[in-house]
């Protein structure tokens, strides 16, 4: 401490030696001076004290008394507060100290106000939560890229047809392992294929996983690297495999599940369909594979397709020319893809055309086909071409729920300005200058965002998985996987700040202006313009919630539509399983005479009604199709949706037999066949077609069948709800299917019971007496199934709901916050107007007239933006017009209830006002 005469901090001392040695030592010592802040103002209060008395007895002995010799003593130190702001400024980080400062203040100001700090940050989490929710689905299935190196050049290849649609994706093996060897416009090509593998869970039980086996230089040639272990090597891709069994990459999330993420599981051994195997590696969390949302659950080297391979003609490296590969490819340095199409078509095409099966290259999807080449950066998504439509509707949807966030919490800040107008007129007056409130006022915008989009990222990252499971592809027996990353983050924090600027801006610009003088006397800014403005807002937010109240009720009552349609099958109380027997390698007649045998095992079991087996199960969007003829009317050909069920089909599903009979255990081929109503009506108008013959020709597989109509049974929905039932041919399912098809001799089981249990119990006894050692997919109820292929329209309906339940809670939090604002503001004149005479229901009238004004203003503005969006969202409708009057008057009425309830408290504390006090307030 220095002598009494003057006071000097160390950090003027230092200031002798020159800038050069305040380095980072001195920012460090500022950050630190931050933390201890408290501390350090005590010990500064104490230090200028000290030096304060010293200059008082110095004053007093010089004859001065008390009074002067203090006030001699401020003006020599240079004032106390000055004094102790030069000090903070040396001794801390000016910008941060302020900050600090600032937050300090903010939050004591919103302490004051639990109800305004709730209502802000629910609504910002709802806004930012759904935005960013919808958003993360939508960069997963549409806009994200694999997490590889280089993921731009990456490639894969396709054909491109003459016919509508998107390029087949995939080659054969033999075009493949052509082009690596002769193209030069890659650096390297990789070949994928999945299949479906028998792995063991936890509890000791065979499962069917998906799994991708890859040729050697495939997960390094993505640059992917071990989570654990190691990847698949070009030295594991050799045929019958390495010495020591077939080495196994695990996906993370399998490892986790299925080896509770056991650290040592590099080096144990597993089986897998049969054959060892070896876990060598598990993948990084992020990577998921190449299929965008199913994530596979293993990796194996490629040749292991010649040991699942069900027979000699079904092993891709005996028939490269018919097996094909989804190949991926990476571009060689400083060629682009458009290079590399024009290399394809110049030296390629014709070589694939050549390498093609004859029956194969008169397919009319091939005919004039090309070979083309198209960026694989985002992998393959199924999720994109199925959801894309909903996804950015849905997504349009929720930037209308952020705006009416924003007006809403815009209207809630211009209120709380409103209400502190003299705190920051006298604050103006004592100095303060308008930069400084404008920057307090956005202080306590950016706090609320803050903690808002905190909670909002939470509700993301929990709903998201949960979201994604209405993505789910009907028949799938597990979730779409979609999982946040730090896009998310990224994303929540942009409309944070986005969030911030648009509620907080134009408030704080009006209380920074504010002039103090007019505002003290009691004038202020024009009222009216004030009111008129806010009154606005409260309209425009009435307006958004009718566009999203008749939204979801056009959705809403889509779904009740579709549910309600009569798919000509009863899904209740059905299991389906699909058993993978494939690995069995026996013949088509041994495996048919399997699915008979278990069959009749499950009829007989308890608590089972009925039970069999099909190619094809309802509502999955795979619908097949072949042409057919009676004899009798050759000339007459119709395309027409097939299917091979087993005996007790329709029993089993609930389709009603309309005339002739199921078939039975004996119909073993397509000699027989049942038609559907459509089709008996085309085949045979006006007449009848049991006992009559129809040809068949199944032009993509090249068989053909004649077969006698045994039966007719009603017309059921086959690939979706929103489509008419078609014309439909069933065959019964039997060893000719297992073996023409190429189904990978595979049908699925269904299995009628009261009670789910009783079914899995019955099928796990018939597949361990019939086919032990083979593996089994995950149980599905057919329901869910129906469900599943509802999912986009689940989804919209569910979260449309949602949003009009949370626009109306805003739009009502809105009305009453201004109606309540506007009692405290006119409190004086509804007194003078109750003093000479008018009544409590005139008051109350006035009140409510004024908010049917607000709400009817914004009913006539929401109900022109319906009819506008109208056309964007037919295409999601079914049952329903986009301009439904019911719909339309049930918004209304919605809206109004809603308007009116929120009115009413601010309407009744308004007509309870005591006339005495408020003109003695006056």
């Amino acid at each position: 401490m220095s002598g009494p005469g003057k006071f000097v901090h160390p950090t003027h001392r230092r200031r002798r030696n020159g800038w050069g040695t305040r380095s980072l030592r001195v920012w460090a010592r500022r950050l630190m001076g931050l933390v201890a802040s408290g501390r350090r103002e005590r010990e500064l209060r104490a230090e200028i004290e000290s030096h304060l008395e010293m200059h008082i007895e110095d004053n007093l002995r010089a004859g001065m008394d008390a009074r002067e010799a203090r006030r001699q003593a401020i003006l020599k130190l240079g004032g106390v507060e000055m004094t102790k702001q030069a000090y903070r400024e040396q001794s801390t980080i000016p910008f941060l100290e302020t900050l600090m400062q600032d937050l300090r203040l903010a939050t004591r100001q919103l302490r004051k106000s639990p109800g305004f700090v709730a209502t802000a940050v629910l609504t910002l989490a709802v806004g930012i939560g759904a935005t960013t929710t919808i958003f993360t689905i939508l960069d997963a299935a549409m806009l994200r890229s694999l997490p590889v190196r280089k993921p731009s050049e990456l490639v894969s290849f396709g054909v491109h047809s003459l016919m509508p649609g998107p390029p087949m994706d995939g080659l054969p093996m033999r075009m493949a392992d052509y082009l690596h060897s002769h193209a030069r416009s890659y650096a390297d090509l990789s070949g994928w294929g999945g299949t479906m593998v028998a792995v063991r869970d936890p509890e000791g039980a065979l499962r069917s996983v998906f799994a991708w086996m890859v040729t050697g230089n495939a997960l390094p040639m993505l640059g992917v690297r071990p989570y654990l272990g190691r990847l698949i090597e070009p030295a594991d891709d050799v045929p019958g495999g390495p010495v020591g069994g077939w080495p196994v990459v695990l996906n993370y999330d399998y490892w986790a599940s299925n080896f509770n993420g056991d650290p040592n599981v590099i080096g144990r051994r597993i089986e897998v369909s049969g054959h060892a195997g070896v876990v060598v590696g598990v993948t990084p969390r992020e990577f998921q594979g190449i299929l965008v949302g199913s994530p596979n659950k293993v990796f194996l080297p490629a040749h292991f397709a010649s040991v699942v391979a069900d027979s000699p003609q079904q092993d891709p490296y005996q028939h490269p020319e018919t097996a094909f590969t989804m190949a991926l490819a990476r571009l060689a340095p400083g060629v682009t893809l458009e290079t590399a199409n024009a290399e394809l078509a110049a030296n390629f095409t014709s070589v694939w055309r050549e390498m093609l099966p004859p029956r194969t290259r008169e397919l009319p999807s091939l005919k004039g086909a090309t070979l083309v080449a198209h960026s694989a950066s985002r992998g393959f998504s199924a999720l994109e071409m199925r959801y894309r439509p909903a996804l950015l509707m849905l997504q349009g949807v929720v930037l209308l729920v952020l705006l009416l966030c924003c007006v809403n919490l815009g209207g809630l800040q211009m209120a709380r300005v409103q209400r502190h107008r003299h705190e920051f007129a006298i604050r103006n007056a004592l100095g303060a200058g308008w930069a400084r409130i404008l920057r307090q006022c956005l202080t306590e915008s950016l706090l609320l965002a803050l903690v808002g989009s905190a909670i909002a990222a939470a509700v993301a990252w929990f709903s998201v998985p949960v979201l994604a499971a209405f993505l789910t592809p009907a028949g799938s027996g597990e979730s779409s996987l979609v999982r946040p990353d730090m896009r998310v983050f990224a994303f929540t924090t942009m409309m944070s700040v986005v969030t911030t600027i648009l509620f907080g801006l134009v408030p704080a610009m009006r209380a920074s202006k504010a002039a103090p003088a007019e505002v003290l006397k009691g004038q202020g800014p024009n009222r009216r313009v004030g009111g008129l403005r806010r009154n606005a807002m409260i309209s425009g937010q009435f307006a958004l919630a009718l566009v999203l109240v008749f939204g979801a009720g056009l959705f809403t009552r889509t779904l009740v539509k579709l549910r309600s349609n009569h798919a000509g099958f009863e899904p209740s109380h059905v299991l389906e399983v699909c058993a993978q027997f494939q690995t069995m390698h026996k013949t088509p007649q041994e495996i048919a005479s399997i699915y008979h045998l278990m069959t009749e095992k499950l009829r007989t079991s308890p608590g089972i009604e009925a039970a069999s087996f099909t190619w094809v199960t309802p509502l999955t969007g795979f619908a097949p199709k072949l042409n057919v003829h009676s004899l009798a009317r050759p000339q007459d050909e119709y395309s027409m949706a097939f299917n091979e069920v087993g005996d007790g089909y329709f029993a089993t599903v609930g389709t009603r037999l309309l005339a002739g009979r199921e078939f039975n255990p004996d119909d073993a081929d397509r000699s027989v066949c049942v038609l559907n109503q459509a089709a008996g009506r085309q085949l045979f108008p006006g007449g009848a077609a049991l006992g009559e013959t129809v040809k068949s020709e199944f032009t993509r597989d090249k068989w053909t069948a004649v077969c006698r109509v045994v039966g007719i049974v009603a017309d059921a929905r086959y690939s979706s709800l929103r489509d008419p039932a078609p014309a439909t041919i069933y065959f019964a399912a039997g060893a000719p299917a297992l073996r023409d098809g190429g189904f990978a001799n595979n049908f699925v089981f269904f299995i009628r019971a009261a009670n789910d249990a009783n079914s899995m119990s019955a099928y796990r006894a018939a597949l361990n007496e019939y086919a032990a050692g083979t593996a089994y997919m995950a149980f599905l109820p057919l329901k869910e199934q129906v469900d599943q292929s509802l999912g986009s329209e689940r989804l919209i309906s569910l979260l449309s709901s949602a949003f009009a339940g949370v626009a109306l809670l805003l739009s009502g939090i809105g009305i009453f916050a201004l109606l309540a604002l506007r009692v405290q503001q006119r409190r004086q004149e509804i007194g003078v107007r109750m003093a000479i005479g008018a009544d409590r229901s005139d008051v109350l009238r006035m009140i409510l007239g004024e908010a049917v004004g607000i709400i009817g203003a914004g009913t006539l503005v929401g109900v022109a933006l319906a009819a506008a969006c109208g056309a964007l969202v037919r295409r999601f409708l079914y049952g329903v017009t986009a301009s439904d009057p019911w719909v339309a008057a049930g918004s209304v009425g919605v809206l109004l209830m809603v308007g009116l309830v929120a009115a009413g408290l601010p309407a009744r504390r308004a007509a309870s006002v005591n006339p005495v006090e408020a003109l003695r307030a006056e």
